[in-house]
């Protein structure tokens, strides 16, 4: 009955971390890798192919890279992580009034190479970044 007891505890303690994770974005690249971001705990989780890595939410909203820009007709959306020296941003646009994701690239950047990797536009796309804490153009 005691390790019941105490197998049930532990079951309880590990919901919490389950239902804290979710999808801020994730695509299939045009090279068959998932391209993901989640949110962990304070943390946001970004993997691609064998890259993985983790940055305080709060820092990921506040890079330069991560913003909002509402034009007359669409919105650029962009999401930028770092991890050793390099950048990886995602973007999109949605048209105005629309939850089509359009153009959905992962740009890898060090100094002034970059790398575009896009993600495969007749597979599902999922995005659904936390745009009230997000820089607004």
């Amino acid at each position: 009955m005691r390790k019941l007891v105490i197998l049930a505890s532990c079951s309880f303690m590990a919901l919490p971390a389950l239902a804290d994770s979710a999808t801020i974005f994730s695509c299939t690249a045009s090279d068959g890798n998932q391209i993901q971001i989640q949110k962990v705990g304070s943390d946001y989780q970004f993997s691609y192919g064998k890259i993985s890595f983790k940055n305080l939410a709060k820092q990921v909203l506040k890079n330069e890279g991560s913003y909002v820009a509402i034009g007359s007709g669409f919105t650029t959306n962009s999401l930028e992580m770092k991890s050793k020296n390099l950048s990886y941003t995602i973007e999109f646009v949605q048209p105005k009034g629309s939850n089509i994701i359009d153009s959905p690239i992962l740009y890898i950047t060090k100094g002034n190479d970059m790398t575009e990797i896009r993600c495969d536009t007749n597979k599902k796309i999922d995005a659904h970044f936390e745009y009230k804490k997000m820089n607004n153009l």
